[in-house]
C-alpha cells in the first residue's frame, strides 16, 4: 500500500511492470478523499504489463487520460473516487487491459470521452452507484467502444446526476453492454451512436 497524505500531486503513477509481493493500492484520505488530488500534467495512473493498482480515496485530474490500462494492466476503481476534469478519458482500456469498478465513485468533471475501451480492452462497471455532480460534459461521448467492450451492468448499477454530450459511441466492432437497458439509460443529453459493427446491447 502507497499511502497519499493530504496535497496535490503533480507527478503521476506509471506503472509498467508485475510487482512481486500482489497488487498495489494507492490510498488517500478516508475521512476526506478530496484533500489528496493527484493532478498532473499528462495522464495520472497508467497501468501496463500485468500490473494491478487498487485506486482508493482521493480525487484524479489529468490533462490527457485521467487512468489508462493497457497489454494485460489491471485497474480498480475502489471506495471513495472523484474523478475530476480529464482532458482526454477519464478511463480508458486498450490492448489487453481492464478497469473495473470496486466500489461506488464520483465524477465531477468532464472531458472528450468517460470510458473508453480500444482493440481488445475491458471496462467493468457492475452494482455500484455512480454519482455526477455539476453536470459534466463529453464531447465525444460518455461511453466509446472502438474494438473493445464497455460493460454498464444495468442489475444493479444506477446512476445519480446528469451529464451533457453523446451518451454512447460504438464503432469498428465495439460494443457498449447495457444487458438489455434502454439506449437513454446511460448518462448524456444526445443519442448514442452506432457504426461499422459496433453494437449497443
Amino acid at each position: 500500500t502507497i499511502k497519499l497524505a493530504d496535497g496535490t500531486y503533480t507527478a503521476g503513477l506509471n506503472a509498467t511492470v508485475p510487482v512481486i509481493g500482489g497488487p498495489v493500492v494507492i490510498d488517500g484520505n478516508s475521512s476526506t478523499p478530496t484533500n489528496v488530488l493527484l493532478g498532473p500534467t499528462g495522464s495520472a495512473i497508467q497501468v501496463v504489463c500485468a500490473a494491478n493498482v487498487t485506486l482508493k480515496n482521493f480525487k484524479l485530474t489529468s490533462t490527457i487520460y485521467g487512468v489508462v490500462s493497457r497489454f494485460g494492466g489491471v485497474v480498480y476503481s475502489g471506495t471513495g473516487m472523484e474523478y475530476g476534469a480529464n482532458t482526454v478519458d477519464m478511463w480508458r482500456s486498450d490492448n489487453g487491459g481492464y478497469i473495473g469498478a470496486a466500489a461506488s465513485f464520483t465524477i465531477s468533471g468532464g472531458g472528450q470521452k468517460g470510458f473508453e475501451s480500444l482493440r481488445g480492452g475491458i471496462i467493468e462497471v457492475a452494482g455500484v452507484t455512480i454519482t455526477l455532480t455539476g453536470t459534466p460534459n463529453y464531447s465525444n461521448a460518455f461511453a466509446k467502444a472502438d474494438g473493445g467492450t464497455v460493460y454498464f451492468w444495468s442489475p444493479g448499477t444506477t446512476w445519480s446526476g446528469s451529464a451533457t454530450g453523446k451518451r454512447y459511441d460504438a464503432i469498428g466492432n465495439g460494443v457498449v453492454n447495457s444487458f438489455g437497458a434502454a439506449t437513454t439509460w446511460l448518462p448524456g443529453s444526445v443519442a448514442g451512436t452506432t457504426s461499422t459493427g459496433g453494437q449497443y446491447v
